[in-house]
């Protein structure tokens, strides 16, 4: 990857709010919307950007959210036995472009958003707490 990309966060909260926002996205040049893997089709209908969802129908696959990565399913001991990770891997093995999603709860997840980075093309990090400073 070289140069940065914006990417619009749009995967929360009703259709109205996230249509606003993938609708400034579009005016504002933004890359890549961050979305629900319902609203795909929608995003798309808004106009010509790449959309980031946990479904195989996405531009980038994104890992991570509903599993360890935001916390729903606890993180491993260790890596190599995580699902997220080894989900990244085989995306990465098919060929698909892959997003790792993280929120940054403390040090154990910085580690692990380290981990999973290497395999993503991609990696959203969300900050909770200001004393932990990620990556």
């Amino acid at each position: 990857m070289t140069g940065k990309l914006i990417w619009i966060k749009a995967d929360t909260g009703s259709w109205k709010s996230k249509k606003t926002r993938v609708t400034a996205g579009l005016e504002s040049g933004a890359d890549c919307v961050l979305a629900e893997s319902g609203d795909i089709a929608r995003v798309r209908e808004l106009g010509n950007i790449k959309v980031a969802a946990g479904s195989d129908d996405a531009d980038i696959i994104v890992v991570g959210k509903g599993g360890e990565g935001d916390g729903t399913m606890p993180l491993p001991q260790d890596a190599k036995d995580s699902q997220d990770i080894r989900a990244a891997r085989e995306l990465k093995q098919a060929g698909k472009t892959v997003a790792g999603f993280v929120i940054i709860k403390n040090k154990k997840y910085e580690q692990f958003a380290v981990e999973l980075g290497k395999l993503c093309d991609f990696i959203i990090v969300i900050g909770t707490d200001w004393k932990v400073i990620p990556l």
